[in-house]
């Protein structure tokens, strides 16, 4: 049963690779997501619904959406990532924060504005209780936030 989940792992985490070169190559949106949707159903049947590895799957695919200004899609998935993330992560966690500007972001795009500064607030709080205030990506949500 070991080596079977290992190998299954191992395959994942390689979908997961195949997906993050792909989507270095910006015309290769939809193979990234591909990868990432192989990687996302092991780590399914490996880990669960709940679970990180999950998550960043969900995020990956969003970001591929986005990235093809497909943003309804993009919140979709970015939401579902954000729901796990909730629920297996310390509520201070930067990762959150990023999930909230990432979120802050497509609002943006979909010129939802009060919904986009409520995003980018809770990224705001999230990392004045994590991070320096001198850190990157306080300044990248402030600047988001405008």
């Amino acid at each position: 049963l070991f080596d079977k989940q290992g190998k299954k792992q191992d395959v994942a985490d390689l979908h997961v690779k195949i997906g993050l070169v792909n989507h270095q190559v910006s015309e290769h949106y939809e193979n990234a997501r591909k990868a990432f949707e192989k990687a996302l159903s092991l780590f399914k049947s490996l880990d669960g619904k709940q679970d990180h590895n999950v998550a960043t799957c969900y995020d990956r695919i969003g970001d591929t959406y986005e990235k093809e200004k497909k943003y309804y899609d993009a919140l979709h998935f970015r939401t579902s990532a954000l729901e796990i993330w909730k629920k297996v992560l310390d509520a201070n966690n930067p990762i959150l924060g990023q999930s909230y500007v990432a979120l802050g972001v497509i609002d943006i795009s979909l010129e939802q504005y009060g919904k986009a500064i409520e995003n980018l607030d809770r990224a705001l709080k999230i990392y004045a209780n994590s991070l320096p205030s001198n850190h990157s990506a306080v300044a990248l949500a402030y600047k988001r936030r405008g």
